[in-house]
């Protein structure tokens, strides 16, 4: 059963800290007096002090290890009695914490913090990603970037191929890139199916688009090799760089996993629409060439059984689903959201309350940052994004990190 979840900025590290192996923890204490701390060899607790009220702290949350900050010096006047306590985890290093703030004969205790010189990388737009920030992802960016293995499928308007931000971040299907030079171009097109997947000349994915319902000026019913957007400022495009802008290249931004990579799967005509069968399409083939994660930012009130059940054979495959709550600022439910096989995501805005226009109610299963959302854009460019078109893609970034961290993990 679906269940509501907390806020976004618990979603990166929440997910991560739970999954990776406890890190010994320090914490600086500095006593008022001289407290005897020894070790001993025996006993309830491995240590011993002076102070009673210290010793029932020993035995009730032991440090594994504790030294003297000046070991092997002589402190300096004025800076006597200050120790390294260490623990075995954050758990149990928080609970000491709490019981040496209590004790009357301590000056301070704080964890030995971390700190981190003022460069986040060389993206000039990077202080405009609040949201990176908010999911704490320079922090996670320590941890994992992602993997070029773990590839995120963006059905959606089509992706802006050619942005300066994006080259080298798309998936590339090597038996099509008959140039070897990792991007779609002229030189690809050769008209035959070299792979074999029932789809010619595939480098970068598909424009699954096959809608003479919803007639536009761009091109909404001629499926081919080309998913470029057409979609006014780039919905897809903008998810995409998202999820894996590249990072350190000295332009834009960076999508939370720059190392992982962005299936292009068109389904949406330059005004939006899209059709369920088309999706449907575009999920088989995301699911067949190797997705392990599928964002999907778009949806309506109708059941679409079809799609229901290509997305239940997707999971059966192991393949994760996204997908955008909507925006209508109710508890209405639009889908693919509201099938228990996907993840549906509602938006937060910089502050960390649930935006005005986003979904709510007891489908939803996760919050993400979806208000003044920067992004990279149709025609190279970049601009503000709102709407839970665009939280999700973010959950998916996550998604694709924890795969990229651990490729055992199942759906």
């Amino acid at each position: 059963m679906k269940a509501l979840c907390g806020k976004a900025t618990l979603l990166w590290l929440m997910l991560l800290s739970a999954l990776l192996p406890a890190r010994e923890q320090e914490i600086l204490v500095r006593f008022k007096n001289p407290a005897g701390i020894r070790a001993l060899s025996n006993g309830a607790a491995p240590f011993a002090s002076s102070l009673p009220a210290l010793d029932a702290l020993f035995k009730s949350d032991p440090p594994h290890s504790i030294r003297p900050f000046f070991e092997d010096r002589a402190a300096p006047p004025g800076l006597e009695e200050i120790y390294l306590f260490a623990y075995p985890d954050s758990l149990s290093s928080a609970s000491a914490l709490g019981g040496l703030l209590q004790l009357p004969d301590i000056r301070y205790a704080a964890f030995n913090t971390r700190m981190r010189v003022f460069q986040s990388g060389s993206d000039p737009d990077l202080d405009r990603q609040y949201y990176l920030e908010n999911i704490r992802a320079l922090s996670a960016w320590e941890i994992e970037t992602g993997d070029p293995s773990v590839i995120v499928g963006v059905i959606d308007t089509g992706v802006d191929y050619l942005h300066e931000d994006l080259q080298g971040q798309l998936w590339i299907n090597t038996a099509e890139d008959l140039n070897g030079n990792g991007m779609l171009d002229s030189l690809d097109n050769n008209g035959i199916d070299d792979d074999g997947n029932g789809y010619i000349d595939d480098v970068i994915g598909w424009d699954f688009t096959d809608a003479p319902n919803f007639p536009d000026q761009g091109d909404f019913q001629d499926p081919d090799n080309d998913p470029m957007d057409e979609f006014a400022g780039g919905h897809g495009t903008a998810a995409t760089g998202i999820i894996v802008a590249k990072r350190n290249n000295g332009l834009g931004i960076s999508g939370i996993v720059p190392n992982a990579r962005v299936m292009a799967l068109r389904a949406g005509t330059a005004s939006g629409f899209l059709e369920e069968d088309d999706v449907a399409e575009a999920v088989l083939y995301g699911i067949a060439n190797g997705c392990s994660v599928i964002n999907m930012s778009f949806g309506d009130v109708a059941v679409s059984y079809l799609l229901r059940d290509v997305i239940e054979y997707g999971t059966r495959q192991g393949v994760i689903f996204v997908a955008a709550a909507g925006n209508n600022g109710s508890q209405r439910i639009n889908y693919p959201a509201g099938f228990d096989q996907t993840i549906s995501v509602g938006a937060t805005t910089r502050t960390n309350e649930l935006a005005g226009f986003s979904n709510y109610g007891n489908t939803l299963n996760l919050v993400a940052p979806g208000r003044e959302i920067y992004s990279t854009q149709r025609g190279g460019t970049y601009g503000d994004n709102n709407g839970t078109s665009f939280s999700a893609p973010i959950v998916s970034a996550l998604l694709a990190g924890l795969r990229s961290h651990y490729p055992q993990l199942s759906a």
